[in-house]
């Protein structure tokens, strides 16, 4: 896990295709409403939730938490943190969706956009 530390923290390719984050279709569809948990082994856990007005709350594992905003489209999800309010040049990330169509209850292995592994898990509810 590396020092910006959100698996979920992205946004240069949505600005290409600027969806609506309220209309979560597609890919992130399962994540809005509910909680991601990005499990990075002894490093810890993270847990990520989307909101339906685009805005989401983070909790790294060093427990100091994360908002700001967030867009996707079928291909890239990005956020832009907004508190505590970032480093220059840490404010904005986007990663390729990784995970279509899974559903809340779904657990599975990738690894992030740093090369790291992680598991992940849509849990219902926030």
């Amino acid at each position: 896990m590396r020092p910006s530390i959100a698996v979920a923290t992205l946004l240069t390719a949505a600005l290409i295709a600027i969806p609506t984050a309220a209309s979560a279709k597609g890919a992130m569809a399962a994540s809005v409403g509910n909680t991601l948990i990005v499990d990075y082994g002894e490093e810890g856990k993270l847990t990520f939730k989307l909101k339906a007005d685009g805005s989401f709350t983070m909790m790294p594992p060093t427990g100091a938490p994360i908002s700001g905003h967030w867009l996707a489209d079928d291909n890239y999800m990005c956020t832009i943190t907004t508190k505590p309010v970032p480093k220059p040049g840490n404010a904005d990330r986007c990663e390729r969706i990784l995970y279509p169509n899974k559903k809340v209850g779904e657990t599975w292995k990738q690894v992030d956009s740093y090369g790291d592994p992680v598991t992940i898990t849509i849990q219902r509810g926030q």
